[in-house]
């Protein structure tokens, strides 16, 4: 799971779209021809984006053909990555608990369209369209239940043991409300996975950990991976790193279910192994081959030509394209690790990589297409669909799209400001566009399925919501068209305000240094007036800085420092802005400044503040405590 800072990386992101939209240069090499290349450029990758090390696997015809790793588990200590290093995998979890789904469902002891109001009544996740979208298992499941994804007082264990599902499931019910009718877009949301795994227990009476172990991983041959944290396993665990190269704390996620998993390179392996055997491991069937065909397709989200996306999500198991092929599998992310597997069944090849640091995604992506493309180096890639679609068809898919479906609610305003999609139609070609994103040619698979130039199959779908709108559906997002001026306006509005304030900044520095080297300087207002004018800016300033260490620290625990200083800024700088107003309008109307312009900009700024506390205060920042959010 990433943390970032949403707000500055928003508006930062706006002053950037024009070279954020240019893409960067690709080079086409040809794949590697052995392991010892592989390491080699593999090693080159990690020296040049500063990154610790990898752990991979290769599946090639059903067997595992290479595991091992590059670079260190532990700088500090000249620890090697191997095979059997464990990571943390983080949202693997999710396929071995759909997997635990499905054997139950198999043996008859849960249905997936059981509604939650019958299988879980205990478990509050009240839904205001019961009557006509009941909330169901593989709602969970499949991300379409409409629920929130973890608040941030559920993203650190702070209760500090293994607690029950049912009191980690206590600590914020309102993770688990649905937000628009269940089964009709995707949002992806980690409680749902606990809610999952609580149902596990409930039907097995034993802990949804034992139950995996002696299902799934001891008779796959995961034999080093676990749910629980032991000091076996953490002691072979790799050391995560930060996007500058620090070691990071191994803090457990309160949600287990969602992303506990310790697994080596081997281990993933195996499941690998699993999926392409299609739920065989040797002569014995852990799951039959309707179950893990049923993992890998999504039943709830019933858009006509849905099922034929490349990226639709299953049971913890979804499809991506990569280095020209379309392939299942998960990923995970969390402080300090990265994990992605994926395999292609009818071709029988898949990989497992880790990584101990999240960061630098561009350079994590090229080491996995490297991987991928070794262990396909010997296979025709497919040929992509393409179908001929009148100029008059594509014009009527043209238009402005905003992102309907928010992961997380309390940073709904980013995806409001610059998630939407602008579709346009140059030469007969359509394309799509977001800030901060490439400009992409999409092209047709069928009248209502687009793939990109540079990808295999589809992953773009145009159809309509259930009230009649016209909506999209790009990399599992669910998009409703509309028209673009609110976000634009918005945008600019923040823009101009941002740019005031800080100019504030620079206006006072200025001040400063004149005063400095000039005997002669008076201000051509009170200093009064730019001081309370200033105060307000340093605040908001140091607010958003402290929002990295706050990010941080709520890994560890929510209410600390950092965040209880958050919370006092919050509040210290609107009151600051109205002091700021009052101050600055008096020296207007009083006419105390030598010029016209030395009254009025303090005012500006003043006024500037203000719109800003305003937005704030809309998207809930104002007064904002993380450790009850």
């Amino acid at each position: 799971m990433r943390h970032p800072l949403r707000l500055c990386r928003a508006l930062l992101t706006l002053l950037l779209a024009p070279v954020a939209c240019s893409p960067a240069p690709v080079v086409d090499e040809a794949a590697p021809q052995s392991i010892e290349e592989l390491r080699t450029r593999i090693q080159r990758t990690l020296d040049q984006a500063h990154l610790p090390g990898v752990g991979f696997a290769i599946v090639q015809g059903g067997e595992i053909t290479y595991v091992g790793g590059v670079g260190k588990a532990d700088v500090a200590r000249g620890r090697e990555i191997t095979g059997d290093t464990l990571f943390r995998t983080a949202s693997i979890t999710k396929s071995l608990i759909g997997l635990a789904m499905l054997k139950l469902r198999e043996e008859g002891r849960l249905s997936l369209d059981a509604t939650l109001v019958e299988a879980a009544p205990e478990i509050a996740m009240p839904n205001p369209w019961e009557s006509t979208h009941p909330l169901r298992v593989a709602h969970l499941l499949e991300h379409t239940a409409g629920f929130d994804d973890n608040q941030i007082s559920e993203m650190a264990n702070t209760l500090g043991r293994d607690a029950p599902l049912r009191e980690v499931l206590a600590v914020c019910p309102a993770s688990r409300v649905p937000r628009w009718p269940p089964g009709t877009r995707k949002a992806y949301s980690n409680p749902g996975y606990t809610v999952a795994a609580y149902l596990i227990e409930k039907i097995t009476g034993r802990a949804y950990e034992d139950y995996i172990g002696e299902t799934l991983l001891r008779p796959m041959g995961m034999t080093t991976a676990s749910l629980r944290w032991t000091p076996q396993g953490l002691a072979a665990l790799a050391q995560g790193y930060n996007s500058v190269g620090d070691p990071v704390p191994t803090v457990p996620t309160l949600h287990r279910p969602a992303g506990s998993l310790l697994a080596s390179p081997r281990d993933l392996a195996r499941l690998v192994q699993l999926f392409i055997r299609r739920g065989t491991v040797g002569d014995t069937a852990l799951l039959t081959q309707a179950s893990i065909e049923r993992a890998e397709r999504n039943e709830t989200l019933r858009y006509p030509g849905y099922r034929e996306l490349a990226t639709q999500y299953g049971i913890g198991n979804f499809g991506y394209n990569l280095v020209g092929f379309v392939v299942h599998g998960h990923d995970g992310d969390n402080y300090g690790f990265s994990s992605l597997y994926g395999y292609d069944s009818q071709r029988q090849f898949g990989w497992a990589v880790l990584f101990n640091s999240n960061a630098n995604e561009d350079a994590q992506d090229r080491i996995a297409s490297l991987i991928a493309e070794f262990a396909t180096r010997a296979i025709p890639k497919p040929t992509p669909a393409h179908v001929e679609i009148p100029a008059q068809a594509l014009t009527e898919l043209a238009g402005y799209y905003r992102l309907a479906s928010p992961r997380r609610e309390w940073l709904r305003f980013e995806d409001d400001l610059l998630g939407g999609r602008t579709i346009t139609v140059e030469d007969g070609a359509l394309y799509q566009q977001g800030i901060g994103l490439p400009r992409a040619r999409l092209v047709p698979a069928s009248p209502r399925l687009f793939r990109r130039i540079d990808q295999p199959a589809p992953t773009v779908l145009f159809t309509r919501a259930e009230d009649g709108r016209p909506a999209m559906i790009a990399s599992d997002q669910y998009f409703e068209r509309a028209s673009p001026w609110p976000a634009r306006l918005h945008l600019a509005v923040l823009l101009v305000a941002l740019l005031l304030v800080s100019s504030s900044l620079g206006y006072a520095l200025l001040l400063v240094v004149r005063a400095l080297t000039s005997a002669g300087f008076r201000a051509r207002a009170p200093l009064a007036t730019y001081g309370a004018v200033v105060l307000p800016t340093l605040t908001v300033c140091a607010w958003a800085w402290m929002l990295g260490p706050a990010t941080r620290s709520i890994m560890i625990a929510p209410k600390n420092p950092a965040t209880e200083a958050l919370f006092l800024l919050s509040l210290a700088y609107p009151a600051f802005a109205i002091a700021a107003l009052v101050v600055s309008a008096r020296a207007f109307v009083a006419g105390s400044a030598t010029s016209r312009v030395a009254r009025g900009y303090p005012l500006v700024v003043a006024v500037s503040n203000l719109v800003l506390c305003g937005y704030m205060l809309a998207w809930g920042f104002v007064g904002f405590r993380a450790w009850t959010q």
